[in-house]
């Protein structure tokens, strides 16, 4: 993406200063920064380094021809050199090349921007599941109490209230994310939630980020294409409590990763747990945002909330016990930010739903159907346990797996839809690049009964037959998209809304 401020330029030697010495011959005027040579506009930086999928290098030439005034190139002898690129019609510009410039992109992108997380209190969150409910929470939490409020992750970039901007990533590109915080903090922002992804912590996307604190919510199976093994997966998540000079941190001390976390930090910075009755016995003298007495409903979740500020008692219209959780790391994370008890409870008896995640359509005598993002083994499992509950008639389960991601949660999920939902439905979730029959057939093999699971690849179809076979008592589940309005099959993207189908079918 390309990125620029009104009137906003600086000097080459200026914008890095900071990682080298740049002659007066190199030296340009920068007016704009990207990553991608499709959108470069004169007078910008263009970053050139190898990405996931493709290589910046191959695309210096387009960048050029396109007006970039100087290149940063990924150095591929892994020195520093200060060279020229020069294309075929002649056009010459400085190319400097630096060592693992992917993971200096982020800083020298804000540097660019005037460092803009440094003006704001900026919350990360990580974790396997319930980054966006966290994020989303914070950020109307904050907007309850009269603070501006960003929001940054899966929904999208932007003020909180307002059209919020996708990315299509759940942490987008350095340049984007320096861009996005500075565009919040000319608009009034000062409070800024944002979801931290593995991949992003991985590829140092995240870090010229000044993070005030951070959530970890929990760690289960998911991107293991990525990450390969669970310890690699972890060990990317826990940077963002090594490496960002934290002011708090607010861990889940119901994780095993996360026990083993505040433990580890404990002593050497400031820590606050969170976690529901029963409390672990490794963690008790540590300070604690706990919550006992619980009540749950399919009207909402009460319960008594100690914490090391005060008592309170909490009331809210959210379900189920994962949802609790994450309450209860907004509330430690308020806490720690000086907010009174008493304000952040308040502030939890009106928090809204969050896009795709629990989101309910009722209408009278029709199923009730839930549309949830839930696309890991953990979450379809936590949201089927919620439901089964909750259901008066049958559970029913319509989900698939993306494509061109980690395959082996695929059969594991198979086997908690069969084993909680009381009917299935299996359909295409994203193919990408695959062929949707080898998802599905991943799908079934974990199932004992795979006979009895009706597969309909059409998305619109298997929604649509489950609301015409539910009965009115039933509870239907259409899960792993959530709030997402497009379907990749392919290279090729068309819209697609769940909640739009489901609204079409139920009337």
């Amino acid at each position: 993406m390309n990125h620029k401020q009104p009137q906003h330029q600086i000097q080459l030697k200026v914008l890095l200063e900071k990682w080298l010495v740049i002659s007066d011959a190199d030296d340009v005027m920068v007016t704009g920064l990207t990553v991608n040579s499709k959108m470069v506009q004169p007078g910008d930086l263009f970053f050139a380094y190898p990405g996931t999928e493709s290589d910046g290098r191959h695309y210096i030439e387009s960048a050029v021809q396109n007006g970039a005034v100087v290149i940063l190139a990924e150095a591929s002898l892994g020195v520093s050199e200060h060279l020229e690129f020069k294309t075929p019609e002649g056009v010459r510009v400085p190319m400097i090349t630096i060592p693992n410039l992917a993971s200096q992109c982020s800083g020298i992108a804000a540097e660019f921007f005037g460092n803009p997380s440094r003006c704001m209190q900026v919350v990360g969150i990580t974790g396997t599941n319930g980054k966006t409910s966290c994020a989303y929470y914070l950020a109307a939490a904050f907007t309850a109490l009269g603070v501006k409020a960003g929001l940054m992750g899966t929904l999208g970039t932007g003020v909180y209230g307002e059209n919020l901007v996708n990315t299509g990533l759940t942490t987008a590109d350095a340049v984007t994310i320096q861009a996005s915080l500075a565009s919040l903090y000319y608009s009034g922002v000062r409070f800024v939630a944002m979801e931290v992804s593995s991949h992003a912590l991985a590829q140092g996307r995240v870090a010229g980020v000044h993070f005030d604190r951070a959530v970890y919510t929990n760690l289960s199976p998911d991107h293991l294409d990525y990450h390969h093994t669970m310890h690699d997966y972890w060990l990317a998540k826990k940077t963002l409590f090594e490496n960002f000079n934290l002011n708090n941190a607010i861990i889940n001390a119901k994780d095993q990763h996360g026990r083993e976390l505040l433990l580890e930090l404990w002593g050497m910075q400031y820590i606050c747990g969170y976690c529901q009755e029963p409390v672990p016995e490794e963690v008790l003298n540590l300070p604690l945002v706990t919550a006992h007495d619980i009540e749950l409903s399919r009207h909402g979740i009460r319960a008594r909330i100690e914490t090391p500020w005060g008592l309170g008692q909490l009331q809210t219209p959210q379900i189920g016990r994962y949802n609790l959780s994450n309450l209860l790391a907004v509330i430690a994370t308020m806490g720690s930010m000086g907010i009174h008890i008493d304000d952040i409870l308040h502030c939890m008896t009106h928090l809204p739903v969050v896009p795709g995640r629990m989101q309910s359509v009722v209408l009278e005598n029709k199923p009730v159907v839930i549309i949830d993002y839930a696309h890991t083994p953990d979450a379809l499992e936590n949201v089927l346990a919620v439901l089964r509950e909750h259901r008066q008639g049958k559970l029913w389960c319509v989900f698939g797996c993306g494509g061109s991601r980690d395959q082996t949660k695929r059969p594991v999920m198979g086997e908690i839809a069969e084993r909680l939902a009381d009917a299935v439905v299996v359909t295409d979730d994203n193919p990408r690049m695959e062929a949707a029959e080898d998802i599905v057939a991943q799908i079934l093999a974990g199932m004992e009964q795979a006979d009895k699971v009706v597969v309909e690849h059409d998305r619109e179809k298997a929604i649509e037959y489950a609301i015409e076979h539910a009965d009115a008592n039933d509870i239907i589940l259409v899960a792993g998209k959530g709030h997402e309005t497009s379907q990749q099959i392919g290279k090729n993207k068309r819209h697609f809304s769940d909640l739009e189908k489901v609204q079409k079918y139920l009337r």
